[in-house]
């Protein structure tokens, strides 16, 4: 189900290994190692993070961790990994065995079809001269007394699986598969979706106990459906650290009907008015986006059409069916299809809070109105509409109820019991609802944001957006209006944690001409001279060392 792939040959040359370990976290954790793991021999390991070379492994070719999992209805989930990984000398990784193994450990050594096979710890390895694997599983019932021997038997069974491999079955022979790992930097994760969902149908077979029969025979009849939408989709992600940031990326692949799909949900334009109410001086978070409703609906109706083989019929009934309750132009034109959300620094807000007091003359609770005053967040949800009338129209549904009143042309004041006052303004063909008065009743403006949010919202089908350093500054006001609502340690903490980090966002569009969907998610580093994997081991052993002073 997920195939994991790690090129140490690409990290090598990404920190500076002298001065790492050096570190005391770094000496710390090579001397304890190997007692950790139960070693024969734990001195063997004390210098293993500066010669890793003593392992045996081919740092300058890729290695590879499968994970795969089952439903055994008797015993719950099951648990497949294997580890394959080329070896530069195979002398050299014998030589941590003994180092690992106790020696009567070492004496069920035998050969199995040309590798070397040792079955240990409840985990199996086999090696020749060129390659490693080491298979683990989880037994298939932990109490009983032959379940190491039962797991045995299972992992002997996954070698034999590997080294047989029909060719035609191999994950190579996937175009979209080789194409991704090609492009993968420092480490990435490969998806079957159609895995996924087979383990999911497994599972929904306990429905036959829970919920009963005819929900169990339900899933049955549409799971087909399921796995023949999900059939051609997987998901590669790749990670990559670099000179002043960490980039991850995901492509999801899928065929042309997923790629026409995608197209007809994205077929939609970003409101940009929405950037007049981000704050460039406070805006701690936002997350804006838009698609299209309308080619949501038909491209979702095409393809399960197209998908649902002898279902067919069934999904056009269905879709008929729904059909008759939609107003499918009023319903495409009441929002159009975009969704932002932002927190913009904070405010003191007053409302007035109800409490029980004991009242000893009367000895009853009396109820006490009570104003209060609280730093809260200043934030603001939007959304584009088409039809004002039917907004209007919904609005009042409101005011009549009591929850709302008119402050100004197209502004409202909403009023909910024990809580602050909200607002509702419409501004143009924005729909907003949030918190921040000065903002959006008395029309106080934002300092603007960097040209790029506005790049971002318009070549992004979606855009998350964090900072990092304004989300600190909020805190320390935060405890500045209201002190020790964070206690010293806390702040400590949260500033040990945000040092050094700038923004983050994550940005999920089509490029043109490519067979995939792409999420690109970069943090950004303030020192844009080091590479992201020093500032890591750095902040590991900055963490180890305030530790060791007992903070």
């Amino acid at each position: 189900m997920y195939t994991f792939v790690l090129r140490p040959q690409n990290l090598s040359n990404k920190a500076n290994w002298s001065e790492v370990q050096e570190y005391p976290a770094i000496k710390e954790f090579s001397r304890g190692f190997g007692s950790a793991m139960g070693a024969n021999e734990p001195d063997f390991f004390k210098d293993l993070f500066q010669n890793p070379q003593k392992l045996g492994i081919n740092l300058e070719q890729n290695s590879y961790f499968l994970f795969n999992s089952d439903i055994n209805m008797d015993y719950g989930t099951e648990v497949k990994a294997q580890l394959i990984a080329p070896l530069a000398d195979a002398q050299k990784f014998e030589a941590v065995c003994k180092a690992l193994f106790k020696e009567e450990e070492l004496k069920n050594k035998s050969q199995k079809d040309g590798y070397n096979w040792l079955q240990v710890q409840g985990f199996s390895l086999a090696w020749n001269a060129k390659v490693l694997f080491i298979f683990a599983s989880t037994p298939e019932n932990f109490f009983a007394p032959e379940s190491q021997e039962m797991n045995y038997m299972k992992q002997f069974d996954m070698f034999q699986q590997t080294i047989n491999m029909d060719s035609q079955e191999s994950l190579n022979n996937l175009k979209v598969y080789n194409d991704w790992e090609a492009t993968v930097r420092d480490m990435g994760a490969w998806l079957n979706y159609e895995r996924f969902m087979r383990l999911y149908a497994q599972s929904a077979e306990g429905l036959n106990r829970e919920l009963g029969r005819e929900a169990a025979m339900f899933m049955r009849e549409i799971m087909p459906l399921m796995l023949s939408m999900y059939g051609d989709l997987y998901a590669g992600m790749d990670l990559s650290l670099e000179k002043g940031k960490i980039v991850a990326e995901s492509k999801f692949y899928g065929n042309q009907d997923y790629i026409n799909l995608y197209s007809d949900i994205a077929n939609s334009k970003a409101n940009t008015k929405v950037l007049n109410y981000l704050d460039g001086q406070n805006t701690v978070f936002y997350t804006y986006t838009h698609f299209s409703p309308e080619g949501t609906y038909e491209g979702l109706k095409k393809l399960a059409q197209k998908k649902a083989g002898p279902q067919s019929d069934i999904v056009e009934r269905l879709f008929k069916f729904m059909e008759i309750f939609i107003d499918e132009k009023a319903s495409f034109n009441f929002l159009k299809g975009d969704l932002f959300i932002a927190f913009n620094g904070l405010s003191m807000q007053k409302y007035v809070d109800k409490d029980y007091v004991y009242n000893e003359e009367s000895d009853n609770y009396e109820m006490v109105e009570r104003e209060v005053e609280e730093p809260l967040p200043n934030f603001v949800v939007g959304a584009s509409y088409g039809n004002k009338k039917d907004i209007l129209n919904l609005i009042e549904i409101v005011e009549i109820l009591g929850f709302a009143t008119k402050i100004k042309s197209n502004k409202y004041e909403i009023s909910l019991p024990q809580s602050p006052k909200f607002y509702l303004v419409l501004d143009g063909n924005l729909l907003l609802f949030g918190s921040d008065k000065d903002r959006l009743i008395n029309g106080k403006k934002y300092k603007k944001m960097d040209s790029k949010h506005k790049a971002y919202l318009k070549n992004d089908n979606q855009t998350i957006f964090f900072s990092p350093e304004n989300a600190i500054a909020l805190v320390d006001r935060v405890n500045s209006l209201k002190p020790n609502t964070f206690s010293e340690r806390e702040l400590k903490e949260m500033k040990r944690f945000a040092k050094g980090l700038k923004d983050m966002s994550v940005h999920t569009y089509k490029p043109k001409n490519a067979p995939y969907i792409l999420q690109e998610m970069t943090w950004e580093l303030e020192n844009k001279e080091e590479n992201a994997l020093n500032t890591f081991f750095r902040f590991v052993n900055e963490l180890y060392l305030s530790t060791q002073k007992g903070m």
